[in-house]
């Protein structure tokens, strides 16, 4: 770590033990008072190289996220410095907000997905079809059967995926942050910021809400918030069907993973399964059993809400050209202020009628 570029000015360094990742994590304040985050991994610099690229991208789209401020080679593998963000992971505090905070917060995660989303693929990537269709079959059926793993009504998954499996053709394709969760999601004064893209690549942008089958757990209200979010309301139709598709077989995936590098903790595997057989009835119903389509009201209040602030405003200004007008017409002959009269009572009805129509 000593020949990390700016090492000589770290005043401060605590690891950070957090997460499943091997990577070296680390806490810095520097001499300056700067904190900053360094991570060093024993990933290839090509791949770290084109995910800080694609950072420095969502950086200038606006995305609230740790900045990335450089990127380099060590004895130890390569390090990335990024900026530090002083706020807690959102599944921390999920659960202590109240209904309309979480579903709130759940619109605001999906405004920012759809943002990272507009960052498309080259023409040159594989056909998504083929590319997760080949993935599953290797990673998920061929492991699934060469384990001593049993879960139970696996099947319903394995046969939904091969009858739905057409719905991946022409899909268009993103770039994507492959570990979007309540996890990876900090609140910092109130407001979102993502971390960790180490998981990044390109594909269908609906594949990127399979980690909602965590936030569910905590919230089903912030999860409906994060698909309205995402797609301005309600989703099109199929959007469900692939979703049931991504986040069944994921839970088979997240299974074998966890079944293969914790095999004393079988229940949690089995839950992950369970889970996604009981939200889609199993396998029956696209629309999984937590969304919550009343919340569709919330969302249309939620988006008023810059509306109501903004009339709010002219209705101020609206009084304060009125007793201008007043205290004109106090001081000034009836001809001068006609016209004054005029615009404020113009000003009034359309006023009225802006309300009347939004409400």
């Amino acid at each position: 770590m000593k020949d990390i570029k700016g090492y000589e000015t770290f005043k401060k360094i605590e690891p950070i033990h957090k997460g499943v990742s091997k990577d070296k994590k680390y806490y810095v304040e520097t001499t300056s008072g700067k904190k900053i985050f360094v991570r060093i991994t024993d990933k290839g610099y090509r791949r770290k190289k084109k995910e800080f690229k694609m950072m420095q991208v969502m950086a200038t789209l606006g995305v609230p996220m740790m900045q990335p401020i450089e990127l380099g080679t060590c004895e130890d593998g390569t390090y990335m410095i990024l900026s530090w963000i002083d706020g807690k992971h959102l599944s921390s505090v999920l659960c202590g907000l109240f209904e309309t905070e979480q579903y709130l917060m759940g619109i605001k995660a999906g405004e920012i997905l759809h943002k990272i989303h507009t960052i498309r693929a080259s023409d040159s990537q594989e056909v998504w079809s083929v590319s997760f269709t080949s993935k599953i079959e290797k990673k998920v059926f061929k492991e699934y059967h060469q384990s001593n793993l049993v879960l139970p009504d696996v099947d319903k998954i394995f046969t939904y995926f091969e009858r739905n499996k057409h719905l991946l053709e022409n899909r268009p394709q993103s770039f994507l942050h492959g570990d979007y969760g309540i996890g990876n999601i900090m609140l910092e004064k109130g407001e979102l910021k993502i971390i960790d893209f180490d998981g990044y690549g390109f594909g269908d942008p609906w594949k990127d809400f399979v980690k909602i089958l965590y936030s569910v757990e905590q919230s089903p209200t912030f999860a409906t918030g994060q698909i309205h979010g995402y797609f301005g309301g309600e989703p099109p139709k199929e959007f469900w069907s692939l979703l049931a598709l991504y986040i069944s077989i994921e839970s088979v995936n997240l299974a074998l993973w966890q079944y293969k590098n914790y095999p004393d903790q079988v229940e949690s595997c089995l839950k992950l399964v369970d889970n996604s057989l009981r939200w889609f009835n199993n396998m029956e119903n696209t629309v999984p059993t937590w969304y919550q389509a009343e919340r569709m009201k919330e969302f249309e209040l939620a988006k008023l809400q810059p509306v109501k602030e903004k009339l709010k405003e002219t209705e101020e200004k609206l009084r304060e050209a009125e007793y201008r007008i007043h205290q004109l017409e106090a001081s000034t002959s009836w001809l001068i202020t006609k016209p004054l009269r005029v615009i404020g009572g113009k000003l009034k009805t359309l006023k009225a009628d802006v309300w009347r129509r939004l409400f």
